[in-house]
């Protein structure tokens, strides 16, 4: 250290005993605090990427309950439909037999 730094750190130190309880504490420095703060933030910014994940993950493969029922419920009908409109002398296969 040179002379300059040396004697404010002293001057520091001789200044610390002549502070309030008050001055002391705005010095002190909580780490469990500062540990807390950042972990806490960690986990909403993790929460934060999940959830953009989530939504892309919705709009790529995802579909509303409500939305599946209804695709299956308009097979159901049309498969209803097209078995009501089936002829009854119609061969099951679908291709006619052909006299010989």
């Amino acid at each position: 250290m040179d002379r300059l730094n040396l004697s404010s750190t002293v001057q520091n130190i001789s200044q610390r005993g002549n502070m309030s309880k008050d001055d002391k504490d705005e010095r002190v420095i909580d780490f469990a605090s500062a540990r807390k703060t950042v972990r806490l933030k960690q986990k909403a910014d993790a929460r934060k990427a999940k959830e953009e994940q989530a939504n892309a993950n919705r709009v790529r493969f995802g579909r509303t309950g409500a939305e599946k029922k209804a695709d299956r419920l308009r097979a159901e009908r049309i498969k209803r439909e097209l078995e009501g409109a089936k002829r009854d002398d119609a061969p099951e296969d679908g291709i006619p037999e052909q006299d010989s």
